[in-house]
């Protein structure tokens, strides 16, 4: 029995998956080589949305960032490619990222969620405030995993045609355009539809109504470094 469990992630635990493609109609060869990349090309893909904090147990419409997190299934092997729904990040330096995903977590002696665990991170590393503006702005719950945009977490470098090499950043951009709930209705589906968010995803796809999302790239070019 113990084998059927399986460890939950330290950090997004909470998420839902979906198959689609991603198809390639832009020449970028000047960037990167990769076949996956060349026009006309079709990619199986698996994208996974997410919730960043609180387990595997928090309402879906509680304000946090959503993790969207993309596994492409190339000719040349599989590419992971991680993005959040949000620009900017809590941290800068690494090292930080475990006392963070603790700050998340809720109190080991109560098992209540402590806000004064989250603020004291918060007040002890001052270059969270932007994030932090984010996530308590309108954009802090989205109306839907189909309603976010995904912001690439790394910096790639990218070998093109030429074998130069080229730094970039991945931007999905959603083609529904973004949509966010007022913090009035989400409290309201936190007691009355915990699953809000998913539900949508599921019965949009069930439906044929499927969401897509057009990948941008930004580039920082070595000659300019």
């Amino acid at each position: 029995m113990s084998r059927e469990n399986i460890p939950e992630r330290i950090v997004h635990a909470k998420g839902i998956g979906a198959f689609g493609v991603f198809e390639a109609t832009n020449d970028i060869s000047d960037i990167c080589k990769a076949k996956v990349f060349k026009v006309g090309t079709k990619t199986r893909v698996l994208t996974r949305f997410s919730i960043g904090a609180d387990g595997s147990g928090p309402a879906d419409t509680i304000r946090e960032a959503r993790g969207f997190a993309i596994k492409m299934y190339t000719d040349e092997g599989i590419w992971d490619l991680v993005t959040i729904s949000s620009p900017v990040f809590y941290i800068r330096n690494p090292i930080l990222f475990p006392a963070l995903a603790a700050a998340q977590k809720r109190n080991t002696q109560t098992n209540m969620k402590d806000p004064n665990i989250f603020w004291n991170f918060i007040s002890n590393n001052p270059e969270t405030v932007h994030q932090v503006v984010m996530v308590n702005s309108d954009r802090g719950v989205p109306e839907s995993f189909r309603f976010i945009n995904g912001y690439g977490s790394h910096t790639f470098k990218m070998i093109n045609s030429k074998n130069e090499y080229v730094w970039v950043k991945f931007h999905l951009r959603c083609d529904q355009n973004l949509k966010n709930l007022d913090a009035k209705t989400a409290k309201m589906l936190i007691g009355e539809q915990p699953g809000f968010t998913a539900a949508d995803l599921s019965n949009a796809i069930a439906m044929k109504n499927f969401p897509s999302w057009t990948l941008y790239i930004q580039v920082r070019c070595n000659d300019i470094l």
